[in-house]
């Protein structure tokens, strides 16, 4: 993990803040079922240091833009039945950038764990539906805030098509304590699309 800017420069300073050559985003050993116990089910099991993407990605996802990611160390298991349903689960401890003295610090973690589960299916042929939970559990340590909350949510959507209306609705609600104060969070999203069936499938969505 590089975040540094690379110019030679008084204002550069690159240290273990900006460079971490141990930093790895991704490094972990996987084992995956085609036939789980013989019941048509596929299986995989992820253990080490992950990145994740789940359901919308509004709340757990890979980063696409800055130029630092958010790696997870723990395990993630996943068992589906194919074009129907999945279910996932994972427990984790967040690896954290905040390390200013390890440059080559693998392990930055700091009691900050973070575990959920997801169920997502195709049953309807007009929506897909997921429902999923998230646990938090943050010590704060050297003066971070200390929060321990969970999250619940659900959505149903349609995958965008050509020459088609998609749309989709989330809800997702957290409770717990922030501080040791009690903590409370919503927030609602929904959307209506249409793809045209002109060159480049252009989109237009409310």
């Amino acid at each position: 993990q590089g975040a540094n800017s690379g110019e030679d420069s008084d204002t550069d300073v690159v240290g273990s803040s900006t460079f971490n050559a141990a930093n790895t985003q991704q490094l972990f050993v996987s084992a995956t079922l085609e036939n789980f116990w013989e019941t048509g089910l596929r299986t995989d099991l992820h253990i080490g240091r992950i990145n994740m993407d789940i359901g919308s990605r509004r709340l757990v996802a890979r980063s696409r833009f800055p130029n630092t990611s958010q790696p997870f160390d723990g395990i993630h298991w996943r068992l589906a039945k194919t074009n129907e349903w999945f279910f996932r689960a994972f427990f984790s401890e967040v690896v954290t950038n905040r390390d200013t003295t390890g440059r080559l610090g693998l392990f930055t973690n700091e009691g900050n764990y973070f575990w959920g589960l997801s169920y997502e299916n195709a049953h309807f042929p007009w929506a897909r539906t997921q429902l999923y939970y998230y646990g938090r559990d943050d010590e704060g340590k050297d003066g971070g805030t200390e929060r321990q909350h969970s999250t619940v949510g659900i959505r149903v959507y349609q995958r965008p098509d050509i020459g088609a209306y998609d749309f989709e609705a989330e809800s997702a609600w957290q409770f717990g304590t922030l501080d040791n104060m009690d903590h409370f969070a919503f927030f609602q999203h929904i959307s209506l699309g249409y793809t045209f069936a002109f060159p480049w499938s252009p989109r237009i969505l409310a």
